[in-house]
This record gives C-alpha cells, structure tokens and sequence, in this order.
C-alpha cells in the first residue's frame, strides 16, 4: 500500500496532466504537532511540472513549519504585508494563468 505521501505526490502528478494546478495550504502552523505535521514531511521535495504553491504560516520558530521549510526545500520565501486580493492578483499574474 502507497503512503499518503506517495499518494500525495501522484496525485499532483496525474491533475497536472493537462492543466496548472494551484495549491494553496494556508495556516500550516495549526498543523499538530503530535503527528509530525509541522516539520513538513509530508510535503514533496519537488512538485511535479505545471504544479504551483503558495504555503502561508506565522514565522515564529515555535510554529516550527517555516524552519523546516528552510532547511528541507531551496524554495522562495517571502513574508505576506498584502491583502489576500493583491497576493491573489500577483500571483496570477506571475504565473500568466488565464481563467
């Protein structure tokens, strides 16, 4: 049996087929902390081609989910001062995505 992980992933891979797919995982510092959420295991390390993320967290080391994001990926980070709606537009613009 594949682990949700593996699962994860294949699932990215098989959507973006034919189209972008834009993830948005907003508030991953509630994530518990019991099961190992935070440190971002589950995560892919690589997303698969036409897959684009954005990842929102408080930056605190006590949330623990934007240190480990460093550590594990070389992946931009940069912190929100925008209203959903500029980040939204920016976003889509940045990726030329039409609706």
């Amino acid at each position: 049996m594949k682990s949700l992980k593996e699962y994860f992933q294949e699932c990215l891979k098989k959507s973006a087929e034919n189209r972008p797919v834009f993830l948005v995982l907003d508030s991953l510092d509630q994530l518990s902390i019991d099961d190992g959420g935070r440190q971002m295991d589950w995560y892919p390390r690589n997303l698969p081609s036409n897959v684009y993320a954005v990842l929102s967290t408080l930056p605190g080391q006590e949330y623990q989910v934007l240190p480990s994001l460093r550590v594990s990926y070389h992946t931009l980070f940069t912190p929100a001062t925008h209203t959903y709606e500029t980040i939204g537009d920016i976003t889509l613009s940045t990726l030329k995505i039409s609706p």
